[in-house]
């Protein structure tokens, strides 16, 4: 379960570092704040049976709450109990029961289940499932690596319970690595929250992409996120300061550093939905799990034709050998040749192996970064093999394995094929790839341009140049496919762009035309026009209204400042009788601020003046 008030570390504090923690119960990482003393001296409940419960050992503790191992005497079964400090307020036990509830509604295969909350001889407490496991905060802290097919297998587990907490409609429930077990058992287990904060809202879909997003980031780079918890709050702007995946971790695969930048937000094409992230999760898991399963498939029947072919030789060989003892004056020429062609046979069949390892290599090498020369390398490598076949089966035709050899180097030929028209595609696509990030760098440049000088993006424009590329690459389905993503992203993505760049605009014009004529009501009115704008924009709705607030409030605080410094100056106009002089600043008050409250202020002062 949480912690009882979420940390939010500072930059200056170091990650902890050493090596492997010992496994303990995965639903305890409550961020203990060290070691728990075991003992019953040194805690009173260890040792003792509260409402059915047999405490066993404190293992976890924290400021408002201690996890016990704990055994259900009545069903012997092993739980986790969580106990809330005696000092706990009112309030902090109210919302210890209410979140327990929320809670225990949570039955998900990927979430920790809550069992009860009770009250006993003074002890608020709840029971859940106890899961042996670590959590992927303790794997990152202890530089543990996890697969990238695994890490894409955490991450939809963890959408999935984080997306399932939010229909049930549990309030605050925010991700971080120390709540996300990976059990003994091969589980992917969600910590549910033990606090939620007073009138949290429910998170919605952003937050899960983002926040799974980073997490997935983390494990892929084995811990390279500064602050991986702040990281993992919502709004935080940590996310969208880091590098791109295949900056921070050069060895991940372009697909998969590709859709992880898009969930964090690293580039200008967010995922629009959770279920388009998730399908994309989904489609580079079996993506791998191809890749993988094609190159093991082949290594390994290679593999097992040159066992099978090995030991027929070495059986061959016996027999030749045994024969030329009974026979051996007779037919010495005979068995010389005929342990020749088993030697080269054997030779053949371990130079084929070598052969499709070292392929193996350069298709890894190709799939990471796909290039001509990698692609001719594999294919060099797939040749050898065959020829390696080949060559024996022409040469010694009557030879017992003539015939494995001949299928053998037909097999390897499939594979030739096979990867030569798979190499093709993926070139193809890596040069629609480059296509594309051109057009992306020149869309960057046009927006920054339109930021500095104010204009519109003409969206028509920029969906032509991708749809141009989309022509020139209609034989690259992957370009194709991956153009029609961007098509139906770039509105919305234009569209934040394009109020950002009349931000800047209205921001400018205030400050240069508005601002020094003190025409503080025009100002609030043209902010005010930009707020009912994008009111009626879902997707915008949020962001405009906080440029909204956070401008208007400057000038009403600019207002407030002159108006007071304009008041001071015409009353000292008053006091020395210059009232031709108190009568231009308050007529100018009128005439320019805008603003009714300061308007009619002027007006009472300039007709309180004595008549000209």
């Amino acid at each position: 379960m949480p912690p009882d008030h979420p940390r939010r570390p500072g930059p200056g504090r170091a990650q902890p570092s050493g090596g492997p923690r010992p496994s303990r119960p995965a639903e305890l990482s409550d961020t203990p704040s060290g070691p728990p003393p075991p003992g019953r001296a040194l805690d009173p409940l260890v040792g003792r049976e509260i409402a059915g419960h047999q405490i066993i050992k404190r293992v976890a503790t924290s400021r408002l709450c201690s996890t016990y191992l704990a055994t259900h005497t009545a069903m012997g079964r092993t739980v986790a109990l969580k106990a809330l400090s005696p000092e706990a307020d009112r309030a902090t036990v109210e919302r210890f029961h209410a979140t327990a509830k929320y809670a225990a509604q949570l039955h998900h295969p990927n979430v920790v289940s809550i069992y009860d909350v009770i009250t006993a001889e003074g002890v608020h407490f709840c029971t859940m499932e106890h899961v042996e496991g670590q959590t992927v905060g303790e794997l990152l802290r202890a530089r543990q690596k996890i697969p990238s097919a695994d890490a894409i297998r955490v991450a939809l587990d963890v959408a999935d319970a984080l997306r399932f907490g939010n229909l049930k409609g549990v309030p605050g429930w925010r991700l971080s690595a120390d709540r996300v077990v990976l059990s003994t058992r091969g589980e992917v287990k969600l910590l549910p929250p033990t606090f939620t904060p007073p009138n949290a809202p429910v998170l919605d879909d952003r937050y899960v992409i983002t926040a799974v997003g980073v997490l997935l980031y983390a494990i892929l780079t084995g811990g390279r996120v500064h602050d991986l918890e702040y990281a993992l709050e919502p709004g935080s702007a940590a996310p969208a300061q880091l590098r791109r995946l295949k900056n921070a971790a050069p060895g991940i695969r372009q697909d998969i550093a590709l859709v992880v930048d898009r969930m964090v937000g690293l580039t200008r094409d967010p995922f629009p939905t959770l279920d388009a992230a998730v399908n994309s999760l989904r489609a580079l898991l079996a993506a791998k799990e191809q890749v993988e399963s094609r190159t093991r498939s082949v290594t390994e029947r290679a593999r097992e034709r040159s066992r099978r072919t090995l030991h027929a030789v070495y059986i061959g060989i016996g027999a030749v050998a045994l024969a030329a003892l009974v026979t051996i004056l007779l037919v010495v020429g005979r068995g010389a040749a005929k342990a020749g062609a088993d030697r080269r046979f054997a030779e053949a069949a371990t130079a084929a192996e070598a052969s499709l390892r070292a392929c193996k290599d350069a298709q890894k090498q190709f799939l990471a970064a796909p290039s001509e020369a990698l692609a001719q390398q594999a294919l060099a490598h797939l040749e050898k093999a065959r020829a390696a076949y080949a060559n024996f089966a022409t040469r010694y035709p009557n030879h017992p394995e003539a015939r494995r050899a001949e299928e053998s180097a037909r097999a390897v030929a499939d594979a030739i094929a096979t990867f030569s028209e798979e190499s093709k595609a993926e070139l193809r696509h890596a040069a629609g790839r480059l296509k594309i990030e051109e057009v992306d760098k020149a869309l960057e440049r046009e927006v920054a341009r339109l930021l500095d000088k104010g204009g519109e993006i003409n969206l028509d424009a920029w969906r032509k140049a991708y749809r141009d590329i989309q022509k020139d690459f209609a034989d690259s389905p992957k370009t194709v496919a991956r153009i029609e993503a961007i098509c139906h992203s770039l509105p919305q993505h234009i569209q934040r762009a394009q109020m950002k760049i009349e931000t800047n605009h209205i921001a400018r014009d205030i400050e240069q035309n508005l601002l020094p004529k003190l025409q503080y009501g025009k100002a609030l009115d043209a902010w005010e026009a930009y707020r009912w704008k994008y009111d009626r924009i879902d997707a915008l709705r949020k962001e405009a209204l906080t440029n909204y607030e956070l401008k208007t409030e400057m000038i009403r605080r600019e207002a407030r400042v002159q108006h007071a410094q304009l008041a001071n100056q015409a009353e000292y106009h008053v006091q020395k009788g210059e009232y031709d002089k108190a009568r231009e600043i308050y007529n100018r008050i009128i005439a320019n601020f805008g603003i009714p409250d300061y308007v009619d202020r002027a007006k009472a002062a300039l007709a309180k003046l004595p008549q000209k």
